[in-house]
């Protein structure tokens, strides 16, 4: 009997990859959300197969979907950051965990430096957070980053 969940590779439902044999979700106010999926495997023509599975290394994007109401709820999406590995002799009982986050991750993959200027905060917010594909959900402020255009007389 299957957990009841859909794992999406890419935005789309993988019935392959539904088998698992638990799922983790961490959600934290202020913190990025993440996932955890454990799969059990054995040995399959002398290797373990779903260790090359391509839906499953780092950077792949996969989300977990339940279905509630009659509708289905994305609890994570976002890439497999790790992987962590374990073998039992013999190959039986040996498994692997996927572990990921929400796509938040990916803005802490790069550091940029931008120089504002006549802006605001809140346009500065809007336009960080749209590159990262996200829809903002901010007041407009005042408050900005402003060069002050006084100049003085000419001497005379």
């Amino acid at each position: 009997m299957g957990l009841g969940i859909a794992i999406a590779v890419g935005g789309t439902p993988d019935s392959d990859l539904a088998g698992t044999v638990w799922v983790e979700v961490y959600e934290r106010m202020g913190e990025m959300t993440t996932y955890r999926i454990r799969y059990d495997y054995d040995v399959q023509d002398g290797d373990f197969p779903l260790l090359a599975d391509s839906r499953i290394d780092a950077g792949s994007d996969l989300a977990i979907i339940e279905p509630v109401g009659g509708k289905n709820r994305y609890l994570v999406k976002g890439p497999v950051t790790r992987q962590q590995v374990h073998f039992e002799q013999g190959g039986s009982g040996s498994w692997v965990e996927v572990i990921g986050a929400d796509t938040s991750v990916n803005m802490d993959r790069e550091s940029q430096s931008v120089l504002w200027s006549e802006v605001t905060d809140s346009d500065v917010i809007t336009s960080v957070v749209n590159k990262h594909g996200y829809t903002p959900d901010i007041d407009t402020t005042q408050a900005g980053h402003f060069e002050s255009k006084a100049h003085a007389g000419a001497a005379g």
